[in-house]
């Protein structure tokens, strides 16, 4: 928040020095000077693939392949990458001796950036760059137009800027044999760079009269005094000063003695037109016929120096303005002093206005500011519900701009902030001593606050800031760190840091966090009480770095405290999120096969892991054998050692029980399956397979007897079965039906089967289970028969028409021969691999009617037919009626844990002021309360809060969650970010 907030002060509270970024509309063009053409030597190999939001093709009239992409464009070939806001593409097909190639010349408009192959990165406003490539060409843009865009401003900037690259000397050719001529044109772009404007200085006022005081010559301006620096035309430099009255210093070593006599102390009123949007004509007012020969525009500006202007001041340029009683501008050094400014500007991106507060603000030099006591906030009200405030701050701008003063790149800087405060109603609520670093208009330091109550944590206040802008440093570049500071009442402080780093080779992240916990775990009756110690935490380090010839490295670490703290402080990691491991991966992937080896090591004694010290895999994917059969291919070897947490109870029964106490084991295997694909059936497609898998071990499980070494052990299993599948569709344009919204109709029907047997000579339960998919697979057939249904249709009118699935309705069952009853399992088939799915008879449907896009009904169940009942079933009905209202009711139910579950909730905006929002969940089985969440959003003038209560009788808990943010800026906000969005929008998802 201090990054945005500072940014925000050098871009609007010193309005009289530059203006601010206006990020998201168009900008005035750079000087042409500063584009720069990039052009790479040789004809690349590589394809260019294009992304961008929206993209425009066609051929101009001379016979050139056109594309233009709009926001965010990227193009990548090979090593070189290229980026912009938006891009012109003029490609044309061509020829080296013989061999086809397209010749390509791309504008980048905006932030552009060429990174080499090598490392080197050139960047600027606008670039010209020069490719050639043997490749083809790959556009992916999310969404597409093909007709002319050669009207549009940028196609019109792109097409000044190639003229005039064009009009530079013919470059020389570098030899007979270069396929790529390659010189610099910049020197042609030179020869139209527009000269400085003069910033003439004019003013006026209902009277004016000379002095010379302590021999300095003055003008006295009183009434209507209206002062102007540039001209009107540029818009980027020209500035209004008004006031009720001003002293205007003049230069004497110009003017020497002839002021006074110039004026004379008669008045003159000027005309309105004159003080409103324009500077006045000729030089200053003044009696003498004499005198006024002598004043044109070039000598008006050496008149003035400075002047100092009391009474209702209005500095204005555009549509920002800053309020003062008293301003004093030095027009030769470029230093101001305001006293008691406020400041009024608007943030384009979200049309969000922006006040500024100062006791004092000083123009230090022309990219220099200094404010004394200020305070910044959406509000209009001079003590705004919420602010925030600083004793001092010193900032330095950075942003690049043209000769007229127009912003021509990202907004950047630096800055130093003392004593920090968050106010509410003019009070303190928090505090941040000191911060410096760099800003853009994408990085702040402060990111997030989250304030609220807990009953496994009490009172919570977790924040999040950038660790590089507090620390004062420049992050390298495709790094960035948060530092997580965090206090819970009923736990104690914690600290973290979370960074994430992406390059060229390589990418990563790192998770650190540690806290002094005094107190307990709530986990269920099994798992509640104190931790073992109070020194708790994590540490998580993961790397993957590419390597040349295709060979890719991957490093991780993962140090966990206890066996609880993942579960306690990151839930959704724990339940969602790959394992804590450490451990090297070492990949090569060529056209269809790849090799790997792995070694890992368990360092979390409470986690059960299998360690491989290495285990090297060979797979071979879709290798073609002449035109009767594709062979697919795994093989491993290597050690393998069996690492159980040693908390875990065995009572030898089920699959998962099988430990073993082998210790480290050489284990060897592969597994082949030859598909034999046979000529279509018509619609039918038809691939038979058989597959073998052999493996070694050199000793095995030992059983409950740790004195009983069962020796080395084989393994040999074999399946065979056939897979099939037909695709039909059929379209009716006729069908339209207002009631239905359905314009047209689209029915595909897609068929499968498979059918399968497999035999082997020793079941999982006699196995340790190393790894998933090579020791639990289970000799079993089966089959399974499915049919899936779409029913399409094209919705959202003339221009706009989009295809969209009006009802879907999948069907699917399978069938085994060996099926498991267990009361945890659900039948899953695998396609890939049938070995490897879970046997248990059962019927899955799929249903979705969309009875208009905002509304729609979602069914999803699974019938077990070992048990003869319903396994798992949802259901759920979503309405959105905007801008008012939107709600949902559902029924879940699963089988294996008795849970019937009905629910529902609503996004209500009660008026402009205040929006409501419920979520209740109640459990049939056991006749009682499940969930309630409860939220309630209030709007402010400019700002939001919001307060929402959690009711989880699942886990036992109740939070209490407060946020505060600003009309239009979310992120900046205090507090969680979860229902920030129903401010803008009652959705059930909301934007």
């Amino acid at each position: 928040m201090q990054r945005t907030v500072l940014a925000l002060i050098a871009a609007t509270a010193i309005l009289h020095a530059h203006p601010p970024v206006v990020s998201g509309q168009a900008t005035a063009p750079p000087d042409l000077a500063e584009i720069q053409p990039v052009i790479p030597p040789g004809i690349s190999d590589f394809n260019l693939e294009i992304t961008g939001r929206l993209a425009y093709t066609w051929d101009s009239a001379d016979g050139e392949h056109v594309t233009e992409v709009l926001g965010d464009f990227v193009a990548n070939m090979g090593g070189t990458r290229l980026s912009s806001k938006d891009a012109v593409i003029w490609f044309r097909n061509a020829k080296w001796q013989g061999k086809p190639y397209i010749d390509l010349e791309i504008f980048l408009w905006q932030d552009a950036e060429v990174i080499q192959p090598a490392g080197t990165r050139e960047s600027g406003p606008a670039l010209l760059v020069t490719l050639r490539t043997f490749g083809r060409l790959v556009l992916n843009s999310a969404a597409h137009a093909a007709q002319s865009d050669e009207d549009g401003e940028l196609y019109k900037e792109a097409r000044k800027a190639r003229r005039l690259l064009d009009m530079a000397p013919a470059p020389a050719a570098e030899s007979a044999d270069s396929p790529v001529s390659v010189t610099s044109k910049s020197a042609a772009l030179a020869r139209f760079a527009k000269p400085k404007p003069i910033k003439a200085i004019n003013f006026t006022a209902q009277s004016l009269t000379s002095q010379v005081i302590d021999g300095q010559n003055v003008v006295i301006a009183q009434e209507d005094v209206f002062v102007s620096q540039g001209a009107a035309s540029q818009s980027g430099e020209y500035v209004e000063l008004r006031a009720n009255a001003a002293v205007l210093y003049l230069k004497r070593e110009q003017v020497g003695n002839a002021i006074p006599g110039l004026i004379g102390g008669e008045s003159r009123k000027p005309a309105r037109s004159s003080a409103a949007s324009q500077p006045t004509e000729g030089g200053p007012p003044r009696v003498s016929g004499d005198a006024r020969d002598q004043t044109d525009a070039a000598a008006l500006e050496a008149f003035v120096s400075a002047v100092y202007l009391e009474g209702d001041v209005v500095l204005a340029r555009g549509d920002r303005m800053i309020r003062a009683p008293r301003l004093y501008y030095d027009f030769d050094a470029d230093r101001a002093l305001i006293l008691d400014a406020v400041t009024r500007a608007v943030e384009p991106t979200r049309n969000l206005p922006i006040y500024v507060r100062a006791q004092e603000i000083r123009q230090l030099s022309s990219t220099e500011y200094e404010a004394n006591k200020a305070q910044f906030t959406t509000s209009e009200f001079h003590t705004p519900h919420v602010a925030i405030g600083a004793d001092r701050i010193y900032l330095q701008d950075k942003t690049p701009r043209n000769e007229s003063g127009d912003v021509v790149g990202v907004q950047a800087g630096a800055y130093k902030a003392y004593n920090t405060t968050l106010n509410l109603e003019g009070i303190p609520i928090a505090y941040w001593p000191f911060a410096a670093g760099d800003f853009s208009t994408d990085r702040q330091a402060f990111r997030s606050a989250k304030i609220g109550y807990n009953g496994d944590f009490g009172w919570t206040a977790e924040t999040r800031w950038s660790l590089f802008n507090l620390m004062g440093l420049t992050p390298p570049p495709g790094f960035d760190a948060t530092l997580k500071l965090d206090y819970f009442t009923d736990r104690g402080p914690a600290v973290g840091i979370d960074s994430d780093y992406q390059n060229d080779d390589y990418y990563g992240l790192l998770r650190t966090y540690y806290i002094n916990d005094g107190g307990s775990d709530e986990l269920g009756p099994e798992r509640s009480g104190p931790p073992d110690h109070e020194n708790r935490g994590r540490a998580t380090w993961r790397h993957r770095q590419f390597l040349p010839k295709d060979w890719e490295l991957t490093l991780e670490a993962s140090y966990i405290s206890d066996d609880n703290f993942m579960e306690q402080y990151e839930r959704n990691e724990w339940e969602n999120g790959k394992e804590q491991e450490t451990l090297a991966y070492l990949l090569k992937r060529q056209d269809n096969w790849q090799f790997s080896t792995l070694l890992n090591y368990r360092i979390n004694e409470f986690l059960t892991q299998t360690e491989h010290m290495p285990d090297n895999v060979f797979s071979l994917i879709g290798e073609p054998l002449g035109e009767i059969a594709t062979l697919y291919s795994e093989s491993r070897v290597g050690l393998v050692r069996y690492r159980p947490d040693d908390r875990r109870y065995f009572d030898g029964q089920n699959r998962d029980d099988n430990t073993g106490r082998t210790g480290t084991v050489v284990r060897g295997d592969t597994r082949e399956e030859l598909q034999f694909p046979m000529p279509d059936l018509g619609p039918v497609k038809l691939t038979p397979y058989l597959t073998g898998r052999v493996g070694g071990y050199d000793d095995g499980p030992s059983g409950d007897d740790p004195d009983n070494e069962s020796g080395s052990i084989g393994r040999v299993f074999g399946a065979y079965g056939v897979r099939g599948n037909m695709l039909m569709s059929k379209s009716d344009d006729s069908i339209e039906s207002e009631f239905f919204d359905l314009h047209r109709l689209r029915h595909v029907i897609k068929p499968d089967f498979a059918v399968w047997n497999a035999h082997g000579n020793r079941a999982p339960l006699e196995m340790t289970p190393f790894d998933s998919g090579v020791e639990d697979i289970d000799d079993f057939g089966g089959g399974t028969l499915g049919l899936r249904q779409r029913l399409q249709t094209r919705r959202g009118g003339p221009g706009k028409w989009r295809t969209v699935d009006w009802i879907v309705f999948d069907v699917e069952a399978g069938f085994f021969s060996d099926a498991q009853k267990n009361e945890d399992t659900h039948g899953d088939y695998i396609l890939a691999r049938p070995e490897d799915s879970i046997s248990s008879n059962f019927i899955a449907t799929n249903f979705q009617y969309r009875i208009s896009d905002s509304t729609v009904v979602v069914y999803d169940g699974v019938y077990d037919t070992n048990r003869g009942n319903m396994g798992n079933s949802n259901i759920s009905l979503a309405v959105e009626r905007e801008p008012r209202m939107a709600y949902f009711v559902g029924w879940r139910y699963i089988h294996d844990t008795n849970n019937s579950l009905v629910g529902g909730g609503f996004n209500y905006k009660l008026s402009e002021k205040h929006t409501v929002g419920l979520r209740e969940f109640y459990d049939v089985e056991e006749g009682r309360n499940y969930s309630t969440e409860l939220i309630y959003i209030r709007k402010w003038p400019r700002w939001y809060t919001a307060v929402a209560l959690d009711v989880d009788k699942a886990i036992d808990d109740v939070g209490i969650n407060f946020s505060i943010w600003p009309e239009g800026a979310p992120r900046l906000g205090l507090g969680s970010k979860r229902y920030t969005g129903l401010a803008d929008s009652v959705g059930i998802r909301p934007r």
